[in-house]
Parts: structure tokens; C-alpha cells; sequence
């Protein structure tokens, strides 16, 4: 019989366990929102939160449905149907899209993995799934290196409740790191813990994280999923092959103080005035949280 219930208290539902200390659970940070973008998430072709909900939604479904904790043969016949019926679908196949990635009902509907066994009375199944036990367990994404332990919480905090924006911006260093760095410039100093106190801030980080959401001149067929960090060899040896590339020559233009970001979010121009109607979005979004900070009330 299937258990899936969830166990007492707060569950991390996609934790590691390799021992490690560490400061955040970047993996599920808070009740509300869980980062499934290792196991593919959003490694879809033409992605969107409405399309990403409903193939989880169907995962559960069908999970709860036809297959249980107990009997492999189940679980594998579950995997085999969705891995085929998701095969069109895959963007990067250097990156794995598990069919056991799901929603969890009685947990704010965050992804969860539906064979963990913190949701099914201790009983890991997760050896059927994409990755092994050994690796789901002990995988800590780039964004625990990568981010320092302020940008986390900077993340965690600004994407609020949407379990959809956090995943796809924590895996965006560019993203991240030219948000910080641009408002730190613009401020003079560098950011600390008490301006994360501020929801002026919190609240114009958040508009400028949802470009990624709602780009304007993102190609809905670009490879990007919210990996793209600097060095990509480093962790995707063929990821910086797959990016789109900006013919500034084309459109008659200098190359952009933000082009890796424009690259990260997939853009696409018709004309220098497009290229500069970006560079203005983004400019301003860093703008606004900077005069947020500026403007807070001193001690």
C-alpha cells in the first residue's frame, strides 16, 4: 500500500544528506517552496508555470493512482510511462527529468519527490528514480558554493510563497549576482543582513527575479533553464555551447554591460532599440532596489 503522508513537522523534502553543515536548506528553505530543477523541473521545451504545474500534477496523479511504495514493479512501470510520454518534451538531455518529481497536496503543493521516504513512514524508494539513493541524498547544487550565505537568504526571502520563481532564480547565478552587484555600486557599500529587514527591497528584488518569468524578449525555445552560471564546463561541459549568443555587430551596437544576463534569459532582438529597451528594464529593475535601500529610515 502506498503511505505517502507527510511525517511530523517540517519535512525537507528534497534535503541533503550527506552530513554536511549548512547554513540554509536551499533545497526546501520554508513550508512553502522547493527548488526541482535537479531533477528537471524545468528542463522542458518551452516551459511556463502553467505547464511545469500540470506535469506534475498528472506525476501525482497517476502515482498515487497505479503505483506503490512497496512494489517495484509499479514504480518502474510508472517511470517507463512517463519517461516516454515526456521524451519529446526534454530541452537539455544532458540533465535528467525524473518522473517521480511531484506535487505534495499537504505541503503547499511544493515539488517534493514522491519516493522519499520522509513522506512514506521511512521507506526510500528512491532507487527507482532518475538518480540513485546514494546520489539524491548527497547532491548539493552549485547555488551552495556559488551563493554566498546573504544572496541565499536574499533569494529565499524575495521569492516569497512562489515555489515556481525560486527554483528557476536560485539556479541563476547571473540573475542573482547582477542584481547584488549592481545595487551594491549604486549604493556605494555592500549589502548586509539588516537591509534584508526591508520590504521595500524585498518587494523590487522580487519584480526584478520575475524576469524571468516574464522577459519580454526571451526565444520561448532557448536552451535555458536557469543553469547558466559562469564557467558552465565546470558543472555542464556542453551547457555554454547551447546558450544563445547576441550579434551586437548586427544590430549595430556595443556589447552589453549585461550581456551574460541577456543571454541567460534567452533574449532575442530585432534591432538596437529592442537591445536597449533590455538593457533599461534591467537597469531600472537594479535602480529601483537600490533607491529602496537609499531611501530607508535611519536608526
Amino acid at each position: 500500500m502506498l503511505r505517502f503522508a507527510p511525517s511530523q513537522g517540517y519535512v525537507f523534502l528534497l534535503s541533503n544528506e550527506a552530513g554536511h553543515a549548512m547554513s540554509v536548506n536551499l533545497c526546501q528553505p520554508d513550508p512553502y517552496k522547493a527548488c526541482g530543477a535537479c531533477c528537471g523541473l524545468y528542463n522542458i521545451i518551452g516551459f511556463s508555470r502553467r505547464t511545469c504545474r500540470r506535469l506534475l500534477r498528472n506525476r501525482t496523479k497517476a502515482f498515487l493512482r497505479d503505483a506503490s511504495i512497496d512494489d517495484p514493479n509499479t514504480l518502474n512501470r510508472h517511470y517507463a510511462h512517463f519517461r516516454q510520454r515526456e521524451h519529446g518534451l526534454v530541452n537539455l538531455p544532458i540533465l535528467r527529468n525524473c518522473p517521480f518529481l511531484g506535487t505534495l497536496p499537504f505541503h503547499n503543493n511544493a515539488p517534493g519527490c514522491l519516493l522519499h521516504p520522509a513522506i512514506n513512514d521511512g521507506h526510500d524508494a528512491r532507487n527507482a528514480g532518475s538518480y540513485d539513493q546514494k546520489t539524491c541524498g548527497r547532491y548539493l547544487c552549485p547555488a551552495y558554493a556559488l551563493l554566498d550565505p546573504l544572496e541565499q537568504r536574499l533569494v529565499i526571502q524575495a521569492c516569497g510563497r512562489d515555489a515556481f520563481l525560486y527554483g528557476l532564480v536560485l539556479n541563476d547565478l547571473v540573475l542573482i549576482r547582477t542584481l547584488t552587484e549592481g545595487v551594491q555600486e549604486q549604493l556605494a557599500r555592500p549589502l548586509d543582513a539588516t537591509d534584508l529587514d526591508q520590504p521595500p527591497f524585498i518587494r523590487a528584488v522580487q519584480r526584478y527575479f520575475r524576469l524571468k518569468t516574464n522577459w519580454p524578449f526571451a526565444d520561448p525555445e532557448a536552451p535555458i533553464i536557469g543553469v547558466f552560471i559562469p564557467r558552465a564546463e565546470d558543472y555542464f561541459p556542453s551547457l555554454d555551447k547551447l546558450l544563445i549568443t547576441i550579434d551586437y555587430q548586427c544590430l549595430d551596437a556595443p556589447t552589453s554591460r549585461y550581456d551574460l544576463l541577456l543571454r541567460a534569459l534567452g533574449s532575442v532582438f530585432e534591432d538596437a532599440e529592442e537591445l536597449a529597451q533590455a538593457v533599461a528594464i534591467i537597469y531600472g529593475a537594479i535602480s529601483t532596489a537600490a533607491n529602496a535601500l537609499q531611501q530607508r529610515p535611519r536608526p
